[in-house]
């Protein structure tokens, strides 16, 4: 997690860190006084988004649903269908005597289990608080810090 000192260069004169949050989208989560710090690090940048409480414009729950769950769930429909139709043709030699191949088969019902999987696991999504700030995309946050959404509320309505 990084340190009060990685963001207190940002800092007002008086301004102190009330609160800290970890969460899984951001490494540190800061609440000053005045503004809210969301922190990042990766390998070979940081990235800090610094948000004033006055800018909040609002805060919704969602469900965000990641596209790749349904690409994962279309490419399984589509390989057991590709997988069927070249395995299941007579000239290939997994087709005997008029019935399909039991592991082709087998290997076709599993991709498509697969595919209803992923698709009922898009379907159901991610629950975030999403932080609406003006000028910028919104902030999201887990569902887990539900504290960190009454801090800022309360803190937008104090300012």
């Amino acid at each position: 997690m990084p340190s009060y000192h990685d963001v207190e260069r940002y800092f007002l004169e008086e301004e102190k860190v009330l609160k800290e949050w970890v969460s899984k989208e951001w490494d540190g989560i800061y609440g000053t006084q005045y503004r809210i710090f969301f922190v990042k690090e990766g390998i070979f940048s940081k990235k800090l988004i610094e948000a004033s409480y006055n800018h909040i414009s609002s805060i919704e729950f969602c469900r965000i649903r990641p596209k790749d769950r349904v690409i994962g769930a279309v490419i399984c429909f589509i390989l057991s269908i590709f997988i069927y139709l070249f395995f299941g043709n007579y000239r290939y030699g997994f087709y005997y005597g008029g019935y399909l191949n039991r592991y082709v088969l087998g290997a076709c019902y599993f991709l498509i289990f697969l595919g209803i999987v992923l698709f009922v696991w898009f379907m159901l999504g991610i629950r975030k608080f999403m932080i609406h700030v003006n000028g910028r995309k919104p902030i999201t946050v887990s569902k887990e810090l539900s504290e960190l959404i009454k801090y800022v509320r309360m803190r937008s309505v104090s300012q």
